[in-house]
């Protein structure tokens, strides 16, 4: 049960919302105890997780908006 509501925090983080507000949605009393379970499940806090999955996703859609120029994807012609 545990480990669904990590996961289930995982993907709000990733989304941008903030580790206090993921960690009640999941249903954890505490955000202090939900960071220590979050940072044992996965080797990192929740804030983190955060800030390293939206780097990500900027750089991904950045490397796929200059693939589809690339492709004209965007050429109205």
């Amino acid at each position: 049960m545990r480990r669904y509501r990590l996961q289930k925090a995982a993907i709000l983080l990733a989304q941008g919302e903030t580790a206090a507000q993921v960690s009640y949605e999941v249903g954890f009393e505490s955000p202090s105890y939900f960071s220590q379970c979050f940072k044992e499940q996965y080797g990192v806090t929740p804030s983190e997780f955060a800030h390293n999955s939206l780097g990500v996703r900027e750089v991904d859609f950045s490397k796929a908006a200059s693939c589809l120029y690339k492709l004209d994807f965007f050429d109205s012609n």
